[in-house]
């Protein structure tokens, strides 16, 4: 059998030789003196050493491209939760009054022109979303729109309301 085939190793088959290879270097001595290994495990140990770190890696290789990905994933949404913050604590007073809106009134939605560049803005920097893709028309206007708050911005409003402070 050749190196290849030992690496696409079924789990099934790796993590049995990990534990058993595990045990022989590093297990109790009634174990080890039970099967009577120890001059087996004294003479191979330096290739015991090496069976247990290759099929260690083996073992571990297919979970290593989905903690790269988690890992990315929670800097990248630290990174946008600290930009978020910044942003947020930096928004003109008729953006905060905006946002304050919502708070006050303890809605989640409010009619928006997004004619208004301080809606388009808090819609840009996600603070905001359009609730639906259809304009109210008629006496409020073709370019009034439901707009929701954000969770997030919601949730972090409440917990910190002196951001919308001027």
């Amino acid at each position: 059998m050749d190196l290849l085939s030992w690496i696409k190793a079924p789990r099934e088959v790796v993590w049995p030789l990990i534990i058993v290879s595990c045990l022989l270097l590093w297990g109790p001595g009634w174990f080890v003196q039970g099967l009577g290994l120890e001059s087996f495990i004294d003479e191979y140990r330096k290739w015991l050493g090496v069976v247990f770190l290759f099929f260690l890696i083996v073992g571990i290789q297919p979970a290593i491209p989905s903690a790269y990905k988690k890992i990315i994933k929670m800097i990248d949404t630290r990174k946008r939760l600290n930009k978020a913050t910044e942003e947020i604590s930096n928004l003109t007073p008729k953006e905060k009054e905006i946002l304050r809106y919502y708070i006050i009134n303890n809605i989640r939605t409010q009619d928006l022109s997004i004619q208004d560049g301080n809606v388009n803005i808090l819609i840009s920097k996600g603070f905001l979303i359009l609730a639906s893709s259809v304009s109210y028309g008629g006496m409020k206007g073709s370019f009034t729109f439901p707009v929701n708050i954000t969770d997030w911005t919601w949730n972090y409003i409440r917990k910190n309301p002196n951001v919308l402070e001027d």
